[in-house]
């Protein structure tokens, strides 16, 4: 089976874009997977090794301390070098070190998806593997409270394809994160700067259905009240038919696992997805009556 990862490509644009049948994309989500493993090992070993040259260096300055000056010199060059080295190697690696729950997401879907996609049906997946928090990602500055922030939007998924009885499908995730700062001064007189992080994740499901097969489905009308079509840690952002396509939205604010546990605080996000195909596609059943 092929891959279609393309390392040099996906180190520079940070994005995963292909078009292959389900079988080949599962098969590059998992060699993703081992490039990932691959990457957290070298951002590991080389960090560790750029810590190391410290001892190093600080060897080199007590020799020189102690008029061996050529040692000493020798070996502050060498802790130097290591670690600038450590530190370019653990950036390259990290290119390529994926938040695990982007990949997992989409296997797991397609895990749910692939008995109702055809066999040869091509898929369309564009995956953006870089930091939520990536510059390239910014959105503004401002306020949130009395924190200051930046604020970045990642719209880091597109899913598209078309399920056997001809419903083209769009699954969409983006994820809203704020970074934000603020200093006070404490009870002592010291200036202090506290930090923190603020995620919002959206999943988008659009659905096309065959006119033949769904005729009525562009009149289909929106229900007012659709919360029962989620876990409870989701809310929904909006449920609109336009022109025959369905589409929900909806947004969380809870750290969404993929995960094969129903309990405890797990948040599936491959169940929050599955729960609004089927309310997706009760609607279009509805319409049929």
């Amino acid at each position: 089976m092929t891959s279609l990862i393309d390392q040099v490509a996906l180190q520079k644009q940070g994005k995963l874009i292909c078009q292959a049948p389900v079988s080949t994309v599962v098969a590059t989500l998992k060699e993703l997977e081992t490039l990932d493993q691959a990457a957290e090992a070298g951002v590991k070993k080389w960090r560790t090794i750029g810590c190391l040259s410290i001892f190093g260096l600080v060897g080199g300055v007590f020799l020189a301390a102690q008029e061996l000056i050529v040692p000493g010199g020798i070996l502050m060059v060498a802790g130097v070098a290591t670690a600038v080295t450590g530190l370019v190697k653990a950036s390259q690696h990290g290119r390529l070190d994926v938040e695990n729950r982007r990949y997992e997401f989409v296997a797991g879907l397609l895990d749910y998806l692939r008995r109702d996609i055809g066999k040869d049906e091509s898929l369309f997946l564009q995956l953006d593997i870089r930091p939520h928090n990536d510059r390239s990602k910014f959105d503004r500055k401002g306020t949130a409270g009395r924190w200051k922030a930046s604020f970045f939007v990642d719209p880091w998924l597109v899913l598209r394809g078309r399920l056997q009885d001809g419903t083209k499908f769009v699954v969409s995730m983006v994820e809203k994160q704020q970074d934000r700062h603020r200093t006070k001064r404490s009870a002592s007189g010291k200036l202090k700067t506290k930090y923190k992080t603020k995620n919002a994740s959206e999943l988008v499901i659009a659905l096309r259905p065959k006119p033949k097969r769904y005729p009525a489905a562009a009149e289909v009308v929106p229900p007012q009240d659709c919360d029962e079509a989620l876990p409870a840690w989701a809310t929904v952002k909006n449920l609109a038919v336009t022109n025959g396509v369905l589409e929900f939205r909806s947004t969380t604010k809870a750290g969404w696992h993929v995960t094969k546990e129903t309990s405890g605080q797990r948040q599936d996000a491959v169940g929050w997805a599955a729960s609004k195909l089927v309310y997706l596609y009760g609607l279009l059943h509805s319409s049929q009556a």
